[in-house]
């Protein structure tokens, strides 16, 4: 086992051997996995696992969770505001409490945007 190697250049040989090992008949994997298992240390299974091509990085197919219907740069000044103000309830009780508090709101700091108070009422 080569301990001198960095791992970038340990990467890189591993690239290489992976190309190979790809377009290699029968007789030259087997020689390629001796290689790796002799310059590497690995165990054969590990080896095979180590030359197999890599899988794209996962992706969801759609986005998660509920779509968005506000745009939170203009929703979520406000709504903090108001919830710092009423001491930081949970969701359900600042739902509650919302159309007492945006009134007052507006009162103190600014008129909000109708579609901004639609979607906080």
């Amino acid at each position: 086992m080569n301990t001198d190697m960095s791992q970038k250049s340990r990467q890189e040989l591993l690239i290489q051997m992976r190309r190979r090992y790809l377009r290699a008949g029968r007789t030259y994997k087997a020689r390629l996995l001796d290689q790796l298992v002799e310059l590497f240390g690995y165990h054969r299974k590990a080896a095979v696992r180590a030359l197999r091509p890599k899988p794209p990085p996962a992706r969801a197919p759609f986005a998660r969770g509920r779509p968005r219907t506000y745009d939170p740069g203009k929703l979520l000044p406000p709504l903090k505001a108001i919830w710092l103000a009423a001491l930081q309830p949970c969701g359900v009780r600042l739902k509650a409490c919302l159309p007492d508090w945006v009134p007052a709101y507006e009162e103190e700091h600014r008129q909000l945007d109708p579609d901004v108070r639609q979607a906080s009422i």
